[in-house]
């Protein structure tokens, strides 16, 4: 007997077992006393917030995935998007604590969020606010690419971007600082 419909690929796969694995090392790094409360606390949120990260990718590209997430809420395929956008400050915050545990996060550092707290209204304008014919044309047709006034692939260029500047950035502050992390 032959299978009709494909239920998962090996994408959508992978993405599960990294949801669940950031929840598995998310509890661990919780109940762990390696490090002090404050840095335990940031690296449980980056863990969090990663597995939020998968979970948006799996549910926005996984064909399984999209139309039931969809036929649920149009927003559970955007909801998590935030999340892309607050790992880098979190997982920066979490090395800055390891050097300099005395350090408290100040206003100015809250300032990193902005990205991750602009994400949802942006989603919201771009497609969440039409009719739920026209989202669903948006999101499970993508013709939200199409639409020149939303500018999307910027928005997902600078959704994978600036995880990767502040890994960068995470780099550049352990080796600027002779043995940490030895």
């Amino acid at each position: 007997r032959r299978m009709n419909n494909i239920l998962f690929n090996t994408h959508d796969i992978v993405l599960a077992v990294c949801i669940l694995f950031c929840g598995f090392f998310a509890v661990a790094n919780n109940l762990s006393k390696t490090f002090s409360p404050g840095s335990r606390n940031l690296l449980t949120v980056f863990f969090v917030l990663s597995a939020c990260a998968f979970f948006d990718t799996l549910v926005f590209w996984g064909d399984a995935v999209r139309y039931a997430a969809f036929a649920l809420s149009p927003w559970l395929l955007m909801l998590f998007s935030f999340a892309a956008f607050a790992i880098g400050p979190f997982l920066y915050w979490f090395f800055r604590s390891l050097q300099q545990p005395e350090v408290k996060l100040s206003a100015r550092d809250y300032l990193q969020l902005i990205p991750a707290l602009l994400a949802l209204p942006y989603l919201y304008w771009a497609c969440l606010r039409h009719p739920i014919e026209q989202q669903q044309a948006l999101i499970l047709n993508f013709s939200i690419f199409s639409n020149t006034q939303v500018h999307f692939f910027a928005f997902l260029t600078l959704k994978k971007l600036i995880p990767v500047v502040y890994g960068i950035w995470c780099l550049a502050l352990i080796y600027r600082r002779p043995g940490f992390m030895a």
